[in-house]
């Protein structure tokens, strides 16, 4: 007995792919794009100046965060040196126009020096205030 050809309205069957769980074909596109990313990723971590045999013995959570830590010193060195030209700049002008103006030399402060504590006093006013608003209100709450 033949079985009648499928009708129009029957969709196809599905052909099957050789491996299972994958369409023909789209395992080939995802290795290429993963093959990429890492690709992308040792270049980057290359242009780091860092070692080609660390690169296999990490995770990419701790890659990406090397990296990252290498951009943020390299973007605080930029900042670093136009601050330095900037100032520079800055004396060469005084050099040039008004010598008998031009600024002394401060050394910087020491590195062992702790920091000034103003930014606690300022906390704690902004805390008393907060804290007498929020007393204030509790209390016309009760009247």
């Amino acid at each position: 007995m033949r079985s009648a050809p499928p009708s129009p309205s029957r969709p196809r069957p599905r052909q099957r792919s050789r491996t299972p769980g994958k369409r023909p074909g789209a395992g080939e596109a995802q290795g290429q794009a993963g093959r990429g990313l890492i690709e992308d990723l040792l270049a980057r971590w290359l242009a780091a100046g860092q070692e080609y045999e660390l690169f296999w013995r990490l995770t990419p959570r701790e890659l990406i965060s090397i990296l990252e830590g290498d951009y943020k010193r390299r973007r605080r060195e930029i900042e670093d040196r136009r601050v330095l030209q900037h100032e520079l700049a800055t004396l060469v002008a005084f050099a040039f126009h008004q010598p008998g103006r031009m600024p002394d030399y401060k050394p910087p402060a020491e590195a062992g020096a702790p920091p000034a504590q103003k930014a606690d006093a300022g906390w704690d006013t902004d805390h008393e205030r907060v804290r007498g608003l929020l007393i204030g209100m509790a209390l016309r709450g009760r009247g």
